[in-house]
């Protein structure tokens, strides 16, 4: 009897300590900025940590005993099934323990960039698959926005021309940068106050074709591009369709699945004389990182676009000035040749020349 209940004392204190273990297990997983997502051998999800829940956008009990696959892009589900299905058949882990960069899919459908580290785990006995995710898609996308930056610098640094410098900036923040659309309007109306695009990203150019856009005190210049250029700042929408004062640009914008804008304002020497415009099918898309770099951009942009047409304007003047002496010099040469008596005097009547 004595030792029935030394037993029992001894298996409850036991259980207790799993069940200490287990939440500090627990605590610990759903602290983890990584996905912690547990798979049995059947390939149904057995556990989903609060980070999972973050990056692909389920909670908990969507996917319980639901097929991991529901988190996979449709073009990895068949090497999934057969790598999965040989691993529990053979026991051959030829991916386990490695880092694995591929795609994972988002609840809303969205494609993510991610890190995936396998561990095998044995629950009771039986056998799972613990994946260890990490979210890429911050270190991509600020990666990405980096080198469309250093780009569009080097084009601004060996700059000849204003026109195809523009173009070829708006290309690369799309191309480059992963953005939908770029385009840059210049001020140069001042009596209307219409904001004169000047050069956009070859997709979706037809957007400027279907909307009006000002820097007056009317709704056209109230959205952000308006207030870029009113208030010298860049002017972000974190969700083009909910933004009240988008509501003139609206449909044109989500019609070409533009969901979130910023407008940067173009200054040189105090003044704002334009405004680039960069769009993303993602809400909520321009972090702070991005304001910073793209700010950036803008500020060598305006003053590379300025360097430019002051060095266009005094290449005119010495043109000009080098046509005035060419005509002049012709003049003296047509003069001297004339069998005709020229004089040239002053108002007092004092000779300045004779041919």
């Amino acid at each position: 009897m004595q030792n029935l209940k030394g037993d029992l004392t001894q298996r409850k204190e036991a259980e207790r300590k799993l069940r200490e273990s287990e939440a500090k297990y627990r605590t610990i997983v759903n602290s983890s900025i990584d996905a912690f997502i547990t798979v049995d051998k059947f390939g149904l999800i057995h556990d989903f940590n609060t980070s999972a829940e973050n990056i692909f956008g389920y909670n908990k009990k969507e996917v319980i005993g639901k097929p991991v696959t529901i988190i996979m892009p449709a073009s990895l589900n068949d090497a999934h099934t057969k790598a999965f299905n040989r691993y529990i058949q053979t026991g051959i882990k030829k991916i386990m323990g490695k880092r694995l960069e591929i795609q994972g899919k988002r609840k809303n459908g969205k494609i993510t960039p991610i890190e995936l580290y396998l561990i095998e785990t044995l629950i009771n006995n039986e056998q799972y698959v613990t994946a260890v995710i990490r979210d890429l898609s911050e270190v991509k996308r600020i990666n990405r926005s980096l080198l469309a930056i250093i780009k569009c610098l080097n084009v601004v640094i060996y700059a000849t021309s204003e026109s195809s410098t523009l173009h070829e900036v708006c290309e690369i923040i799309v191309n480059v940068g992963g953005f939908n659309m770029a385009w840059i309007g210049y001020t140069d109306d001042h009596e209307t106050k219409i904001v004169n695009p000047v050069a956009s990203s070859s997709d979706h150019a037809n957007y400027l074709e279907n909307i009006k856009v000002t820097w007056d005190e009317s709704e056209f210049g109230e959205g952000p591009t308006g207030r870029a250029i009113k208030e010298m700042k860049p002017i972000v929408v974190n969700t083009i369709q909910n933004d009240e004062k988008y509501k003139p640009w609206r449909e044109q914008a989500i019609k070409r699945d533009f969901h979130s804008t910023i407008a940067l304002p173009l200054i040189f020497d105090g003044s704002c004389f334009g405004v680039m415009n960069v769009y993303s099918s993602m809400k909520n898309d321009f972090e702070s990182e991005d304001i910073s770099l793209l700010m950036d951009l803008t500020n060598t942009l305006a003053f590379g676009i300025k360097t430019l047409q002051i060095n266009k304007e005094r290449k005119e003047i010495s043109e000009k000035l080098i046509s005035k002496e060419i005509e002049l010099s012709k003049l003296i040469i047509a003069t001297e040749q004339s069998p005709s008596i020229v004089v040239i005097t002053d108002i007092k009547g004092n000779v300045e020349y004779v041919n």
